[in-house]
Order: C-alpha cells, then sequence, then structure tokens
C-alpha cells in the first residue's frame, strides 16, 4: 500500500495569468504490505479510491500556485473470512482528504534546462480519527520542499525532484523522489507520461501506528505507472 494521489514536483512555472486544472482518480488496493523487516505480511483486501482536482494558475512568470483537492476519499476493507472462518464484516470510510496549497518558484531557465523550488503545505482536512483506522487524512500539518529540474523539445520532457517533507505530530519526517518522462500526440493534445516516484521515512518520530496502511506513520514505498491527459482546450 502506498499514499493516495500526491503532488509531483514539476520544473517549469506557468506563464503569467495562464493555468493547468485536472481532474484526477488514483486508485490503490493490495492484499499484502511489506512490514518493518521488508517481509511480505497478508492482509485483508483493502482499497483506497480518491477523486481529485489539481491546479497551476500562473501569478507572474516565476511564480506559480498550486493547488491538490482530494474531495472524495473511499477507503474499504472487504468482507473475508478469518483462520477459523468466521466472516469479517465490510469495513469502510468516505470523506474529505487532506489539501495540499503551495507554490513553484522558478530559479533557472537556460540552454533548454528549467530548474524550480516548489513548496507545498499539508493541511490536516480529512478524517484523521477514523475508529477502524481508515483514515482519509494524518492530522499533522506537513511542509514539503523539492527542487525539481527537467528538459524537453517539442514532442517530449522528462524531468524528476528530491525533495524534504517536514512533518508535525511526532510523525517521523520523510524524503521523497519523483521522474516522469513524457510524450505528447495528435496536434500536443493528448500526453503520455510515465511517472516513477518514492518516499523513504527518516524514521525519527514516534507517533504511534493506528492506520491500515495509508497514513501509518513510517510508512515507505517505490511506485510507478502510466498516465495520460487529454488537453480539452490550450
Amino acid at each position: 500500500m502506498g499514499y493516495p494521489s500526491v503532488v509531483i514536483a514539476q520544473a517549469w512555472t506557468k506563464a503569467k495569468n495562464s493555468g493547468f486544472y485536472k481532474l484526477d482518480f488514483t486508485r490503490i488496493a493490495s492484499s499484502r504490505v511489506f512490514d518493518t523487516k521488508e517481509e511480505v505480511l497478508p492482509i485483508r483486501p483493502t482499497s483506497n479510491n480518491t477523486l481529485s482536482f489539481y491546479g497551476e494558475y500562473g501569478l507572474i512568470n516565476k511564480l506559480t500556485l498550486i493547488g491538490y483537492v482530494p474531495f472524495w476519499v473511499a477507503n474499504r476493507v472487504a468482507e473475508s473470512k478469518d483462520a477459523a472462518g468466521v466472516t469479517l464484516p465490510l469495513i469502510k470510510e468516505t470523506s474529505f482528504g487532506d489539501l495540499d496549497l503551495g507554490f513553484r518558484y522558478q530559479l533557472y531557465d537556460k540552454k533548454g534546462i528549467s530548474v524550480s523550488l516548489n513548496v507545498l503545505l499539508g493541511l490536516p482536512t480529512g478524517n484523521s480519527k477514523q475508529v477502524n483506522g481508515l483514515l482519509t487524512g494524518d492530522g499533522e500539518f506537513n511542509q514539503m520542499f523539492k527542487i525539481a529540474a527537467g528538459t524537453g523539445r517539442t514532442k517530449w520532457w522528462t524531468q524528476g525532484a528530491i525533495g524534504f517533507n517536514n512533518r508535525t505530530n511526532n510523525y517521523s519526517d520523510e524524503l521523497s523522489y519523483d521522474f516522469e518522462l513524457g510524450y505528447k500526440f495528435f496536434n500536443d493534445r493528448l500526453l503520455t507520461i510515465l511517472k516513477i516516484n518514492g518516499i523513504e521515512s527518516l524514521n525519527n518520530g514516534t507517533a504511534k501506528e493506528n492506520s491500515v496502511g495509508l497514513y501509518a506513520n513510517n510508512v515507505e514505498f517505490s511506485g510507478y505507472g502510466p498516465e495520460i491527459l487529454y488537453y480539452i482546450s490550450n
């Protein structure tokens, strides 16, 4: 299990008064997890489904505002039987998730290479007190700082980022990494993207484990997958 949809740092800022807006659906599902010794443990089939809005707006050419709004987060643990054959009932929780708000500032843009600073504030707007541990938020205010660099040509681009996430409420701080490679089709309206991203915990927090995977302390993951975007208007 990993985190729900995360905001991946970008190397390029938007032009003044221009924007990029995306409606996104993300699904994470698993019946196995890794423990602290990196051994695989079986769990009841668990899923997280998130509908979210992501937007960028160029305040000036070098400064872009960023917002991520997970307005529908649905967690579910499927009905199953235990070792004794006893039926364990379905458990589910649906609510608002944690907001991410921030900005991107362009540090360098020459010779086809762009470098930017991304700052994101994670606001604890989700449900962090669900009795069965199916949280839609972690209940802490975090500050993420990322340096991103990218390059590209007319039809393709590539970019990567490294970051530090300062967490509160005794959660461990984190290091993160992102990478993506993209190509444009059909007059640049269809974008195909391969993304790789991950999080490594610094294990310096003491928050208790009270969640089923997604929002537990010291969660680490590495993931990859495709993304397809289609521009309705330019």
